[in-house]
């Protein structure tokens, strides 16, 4: 997996000069923003960044935190259970969608990325509270 920070605005340039990544606080304070992202592959995130270098040629940075994807791009995948409230996407969401939803950010609704274990320590202590929620297990 790759996690990556994404710098936009004037920060962008200070990161390409320093090579330091300011904190959320200094950068939303300097009118930019920092999104943190995590990809499956290489390829995702290559696309991810294109759409931003595009959209914002001469404000955007990317700054690669760490990288365990192997180098034929497509890494070790580990299971994860993406728990996400059934009003948000439909049970037979893609993988994609359920992706694309969990990096996306919101106060409105949450999708938790959990380990098997994570997952299995409420269902075990009987309190899973799922009833309104889909559960669907993603190598990534």
């Amino acid at each position: 997996m790759i996690n990556v920070k994404f710098m936009l605005g004037a920060d962008a340039d200070r990161y390409e000069e320093t090579g330091k990544v300011p904190t959320s606080k200094y950068v939303n304070e300097h009118g930019g923003q920092l999104l943190t992202r995590i990809y499956c592959t290489k390829a995702e995130y290559t696309a991810y960044a294109k759409i931003l270098r595009d959209t914002c040629p001469d404000n955007f940075a990317s700054h690669i935190v760490s990288d365990t994807t192997a180098s034929d791009g497509e890494g070790t995948k580990e299971l994860y259970a993406f728990v996400f409230p059934a009003t948000r996407l439909p049970r037979n969401a893609t993988d994609a969608q359920i992706l694309a939803a969990w990096n996306a950010e919101s106060d409105n609704y949450t999708i938790d990325k959990l380990t098997p274990d994570e997952l299995a320590a409420p269902l075990n202590d009987d309190n899973a509270g799922f009833s309104k929620q889909w559960v669907r297990f993603i190598h990534c």
